[in-house]
């Protein structure tokens, strides 16, 4: 039986470098690295450094699609430059200019993540406090006591 040699982790700073090339996506860093990702996440998971430094780009990453996604709510214009050569040797170079509109999906989208506490949601938040315990037979009183007040007839379900 042939004799593995072992592994040589590659530095901090090679590892972090994969992180920030491969935008944080772990399997794509583990192939480029040629390790499982269970080996990265082994690397990680022992090393503080490799810790802080892979949050720090997943925030990056955060940062950078919040970027985008304010770039798409409020409308945008991206210019397109394009070099054409002409027949007698010059080169040309024209701009197009094309407006995006605001993306209502996009504003919905983020009023739906940041903007719950002013009631923009998909669904309903519903909380749940239970302000007093009552065995059930001072549940009982406390029903019949309520009924009596709203003048409703209540017999218990003991009766």
């Amino acid at each position: 039986m042939a004799k593995r040699t072992p592994y040589k982790k590659p530095t901090n700073a090679h590892i972090i470098k994969a992180f920030e090339f491969n935008m944080g996506l772990k399997g794509k860093v583990a192939d480029e690295l040629k390790v499982t990702r269970t080996t990265l996440d082994s690397w990680i998971n022992n090393d503080p450094e490799l810790q802080l430094a892979i949050n720090d780009t997943n925030l990056k990453n955060v940062e950078l699609s919040e970027e985008n996604l304010f770039k798409r709510i409020n409308g945008f214009t991206k210019v397109t430059k394009t070099t054409v050569t002409r027949a007698d040797g010059k080169k040309e170079v024209t701009e197009k200019e094309t407006y995006y509109p605001p993306s209502s999906t996009d504003i919905q989208f983020h009023l739906s993540r940041k903007g719950r506490h002013h009631g923009y949601s998909q669904t309903l938040d519903i909380e749940h406090k239970l302000v007093e315990e009552f065995s059930a037979e001072q549940l009982e009183l406390k029903i019949a006591e309520v009924a009596k007040r709203l003048e409703i007839d209540y017999k218990p379900n003991n009766e």
